[in-house]
């Protein structure tokens, strides 16, 4: 018998069954009683440490996915975050364990497997993650740090790169190079951190005196693929393009060069191209990718630092950091 079962006959949500069996606030007394009685009548028992005080010594990596389009395609940078984790896990004694896969729709399996008497705590990839799956965040009652978002409404602690600061400092770069025209190729996938380079985009241009061009704002599907036949069409019916173009990632702006090149354009000669990310791709591709280089590693090391600092109750109060990134400066640009 399963909590996902005991809510099913409770007629009741995993989350409310998790707050009940672990004696936690946040359900009426009645919901409470008839959940402990269910599960009674089940035979259910979860596990219990016999030291309450002692570490199972194992962390849970769950990965979230809404749309797909960016956790799905990006093997790569997760799977560096996630060896970044278990080296540091590993480092402390610690153990990750199976990689998780939720969805909005599945999204109450998490209290099955979050069971707090059989992990310490949770990393959480929080890349697609909309307002509303933050909230239910709020029921998972052991500790818990969310990477690759920022959920600035919500008592959770969270890990991302400053992803506004990021974006102005590449357009004062372009303003720095003698750019006086930046387009920009921006995700048409509305998640938090492509919306925030959004607002890096806008104040980036105002704080450098450049005109900002709404038919030079192009919405692609932040893929490699995709974003090469989405580009390949607009730039095509684009009679004139801006000297430079900021990406919101860097498959759009392998997938923008791949476009120009295809079309007789010549990156940097034409139009100069930047990224965001520093993909290990983006040093390969001809011309090689001038993008903001974010340190994913550093970031996973610091989830997991700050992690066991809740996990061992050195901390209580919630923690919000934001990293900043550098300017790798390649072919794509001039």
């Amino acid at each position: 018998m399963t909590i996902k079962e005991i809510a099913k006959k409770a007629n009741v949500s995993i989350a409310s069954v998790s707050l009940a069996l672990n004696n936690k606030a946040g359900i009426g007394d009645e919901t409470r009683e008839r959940i402990i009685r269910i599960a009674n009548e089940c035979g259910y028992k979860p596990y219990k440490r016999k030291n309450t005080d002692a570490l199972s010594g194992n962390i849970r990596f769950i990965k979230y996915s809404d749309s797909g389009l960016i956790v799905d395609r990006s093997k790569e940078h997760i799977s560096e975050i996630i060896d970044s984790v278990e080296s540091e896990l590993r480092n402390r004694g610690m153990n990750l364990l199976l990689t998780t896969f939720i969805t909005k729709d599945n999204f109450e399996d998490i209290f099955d497997l979050v069971d707090d008497s059989s992990i310490d705590g949770i990393v959480f990839l929080g890349t697609e993650l909309c307002d509303d799956v933050c909230k239910r965040l709020l029921d998972i009652k052991i500790p818990m740090v969310v990477i690759d978002n920022y959920a600035p409404t919500y008592n959770i602690n969270c890990i991302q790169a400053n992803n506004k600061e990021i974006v102005i400092d590449a357009i004062k770069y372009l303003r720095d190079t003698g750019h006086k025209t930046v387009g920009y190729l921006r995700s048409k996938i509305d998640v938090s951190c492509f919306l925030e380079r959004s607002q890096g985009f806008r104040e980036g241009l105002q704080l450098c005196n450049l005109p900002y061009f709404p038919g030079m704002e192009f919405k692609v599907t932040p893929t490699m693929f995709n974003s090469f036949n989405e580009l390949t069409s607009v730039f095509m019916d684009t009679p004139l393009l801006p000297s430079a173009f900021f990406c919101d990632n860097d498959m759009i702006a392998i997938g923008a060069m791949k476009a120009l090149g295809k079309l007789g354009y010549k990156v940097p000669k034409d139009v100069s191209i930047i990224g965001f990310g520093d993909i290990p791709y983006a040093t390969y591709f001809d011309p090689p990718l001038t993008t903001m280089h974010v340190d994913v590693a550093e970031i996973a090391k610091l989830s997991v630092q700050l992690l066991m600092n809740y996990v061992n109750k050195e901390i209580n109060t919630v923690t919000k950091v934001q990293t900043s990134a550098r300017l790798v400066i390649r072919k794509s640009t001039r």
